[in-house]
């Protein structure tokens, strides 16, 4: 009787428990190579995204590719899951000719099951 009692009690857990890795791994496929992820930081319906990029139209193109709907390299299902972007910062380090920003994405946590 016990066993029946955790044995329910994992399943309703693994069941509606919410797949966060699958938005990392989406946030890595829209990523262009000229762009890399440092730093993400994960929050009740938003990530906070720090990175450095070899130009402005590197985080241009990551950004659009993370609000596409239509963006073809994801994984199926998640075509909607980020409802917005947010550009909070960039800087340009002239020292190492990159640039790092910070954005936060939102993102519909429905989608994740």
């Amino acid at each position: 009787r016990n066993l029946d009692k955790k044995f329910s009690a994992l399943q309703k857990i693994f069941t509606s428990r919410k797949n966060y890795s699958l938005l990392v791994i989406e946030m890595r496929a829209r990523k262009p190579s000229t762009l890399e992820l440092i730093n993400v930081d994960l929050k009740e319906g938003k990530i906070g995204v720090n990175g450095v990029a070899d130009n402005y139209v590197s985080i241009a193109e990551y950004i659009n590719n993370v609000l596409n709907k239509k963006f073809a390299g994801g994984t199926k299902g998640l075509e909607e899951v980020f409802t917005s972007v947010s550009l909070n910062s960039v800087n340009m380090d002239s020292s190492k000719n990159s640039i790092q920003f910070f954005i936060v994405v939102d993102f519909d946590s429905t989608k994740l099951k």
